[in-house]
């Protein structure tokens, strides 16, 4: 049976106010339990441990702001007629509030190894004071806003690398947005490998398959030169399940398929229309609706038909 987690013991103040309305949002939620808030995130493609996000709401310390944001996410659409984003604001804007005030230690400056001396001690901030802070990442590491989030203050930060310049409050929205945008969408596999099988007529048929990581909608489309025709692939396509789908039939003698790619259009699935775990991308491309249109993901995929069929 659910059942509210116990709140820690703090003082008023920011980081009482958000850790009240973390356990707000948990109960309007139907106190999901930690290992399903734990599945959910993992839907989204986001790894965190049950012990850490039960700890998000119940220690008495300043959570990372990754883990609020990315649990407030998961529990506003949990809430029938939620305004997730603007829950997921809210829950971040009572972040930034709480981290001058944390009660987690402060007054060290972490220094470099070429300092020999080591730590020093430094006077703690003011609460006013703001934070800044650079960040680079590897050429070889994805640029995760979840993980960047936990580790540095968006409200003023410069960012070394891929993205360079003063990031202000309205910029760094976007740019996480962005990349919560990019981690949603399905990989490219790279290429189709197809097999063939007899047909019912002469010839052969060939198919392609397609695994996803998570649930989406899905229309596909068979691309020869300027021609194209739909695939019959489901409305739906369920994460980690093979999905197999006819692209077109090989008549005896054919030397290959005529198919050159398959256009794929992904769109997340529409909550209380698909039979599927539906979930929602931050970003304002089309939602899938109707799937005539403009995919909210695209992709290319070239077929690989390695071997000629063996035509009777």
């Amino acid at each position: 049976m659910p059942r509210p987690w116990k709140r820690p013991d703090l003082p008023t103040g920011p980081l009482a106010d958000l850790n009240r309305s973390l356990h707000e949002l948990h109960h309007r939620a139907g106190w999901l339990s930690a290992r399903q808030i734990q599945r959910f995130l993992d839907d989204k493609g986001v790894p965190m441990s049950h012990t850490k996000i039960h700890d998000t709401l119940i220690k008495p310390t300043l959570p990372t702001k990754g883990a609020v944001e990315m649990i407030a996410e998961v529990l506003a659409e949990a809430i029938r007629g939620a305004n997730v984003d603007a829950e997921v604001h809210r829950l971040l804007e009572l972040w930034d509030a709480a981290s001058p005030f944390s009660p987690a230690p402060v007054g060290t400056e972490i220094r470099h190894d070429s300092e020999a001396d080591g730590p020093r001690a430094v006077e703690p901030l003011h609460p006013e004071q703001k934070f800044s802070a650079s960040v680079a990442f590897p050429d070889n590491r994805k640029q995760d806003a979840s993980h960047v989030s936990d580790h540095i203050d968006f409200r003023n930060s410069t960012f070394v690398g891929p993205v360079v310049g003063t990031v202000k409050n309205t910029q760094d929205f976007e740019i996480r947005r962005e990349q919560r945008h990019d981690d949603l969408g399905p990989p490219h596999p790279g290429e189709i490998q197809t097999t063939t099988e007899p047909s019912r007529a002469a010839g052969q048929d060939l198919f392609g398959s397609i695994t996803v990581p998570r649930d989406y909608r899905v229309a596909a489309t068979a691309h020869t030169g300027n021609s194209q025709c739909s695939l019959p692939l489901p409305l739906v396509l369920h994460a980690h399940v093979p999905h197999r789908f006819h692209i077109e039939h090989l008549p005896p003698g054919a030397s290959g398929p005529r198919t050159q790619e398959v256009r794929f259009r992904f769109w997340p699935p529409i909550a209380g229309v698909d039979d599927a775990n539906a979930w929602r991308c931050p970003c304002d491309r089309p939602t899938g609706e109707t799937t005539e249109g403009q995919g909210h993901w695209e992709m290319r995929v070239p077929i690989n038909h390695s071997r000629p069929p063996n035509l009777h």
